[in-house]
């Protein structure tokens, strides 16, 4: 049987080096009137880590509290309205960088429909930990 201190574990690769963390968080309101076939769009923007770093990011919304380790989600929610029939609509969340230091958090709401989309409750706060990271030699 192997003993776990005598286990030495090795790469041919370089780590990534932490630069740098952040909260970037967006608050949606409590509804939205989104016409049709248009998007409303929520944003925030900050300066973190140094020009053009890895980004390495974990969203969650204060509806669910699951923590997704992923750059861009996307989910459904009910509570939306087409011509006065009940709907389901999707939210989507992205973290991409906009400049060489200028990380965005942006929240999409698409309506996909012919007419009018009303949503209500829809009031959560989108946040997202980021972390930006060196590459292995800088």
């Amino acid at each position: 049987m192997t003993k776990p201190e005598s286990f030495i574990a090795t790469t041919d690769y370089a780590t990534l080096k932490n630069d740098d963390t952040d909260i970037l968080f967006v608050t949606l309101p409590s509804s939205a009137i989104i016409p049709a076939a248009d998007i409303i769009t929520f944003t925030q923007d900050k300066a973190i880590g140094v020009a053009s770093a890895s980004i390495r990011s974990m969203i969650n919304s204060s509806k669910d509290n699951i923590r997704y380790v992923s750059n861009t989600i996307a989910y459904s929610q009910a509570g939306g309205t087409v011509g006065g029939s009940p709907t389901n609509y999707e939210i989507y969340v992205t973290v991409h960088r906009v400049s060489d230091n200028i990380v965005r958090l942006s929240c999409f709401i698409p309506n996909p429909y012919g007419s009018t989309l009303s949503i209500t409750g829809l009031s959560q706060t989108i946040v997202a930990n980021v972390a930006t990271f060196l590459p292995p030699f800088a």
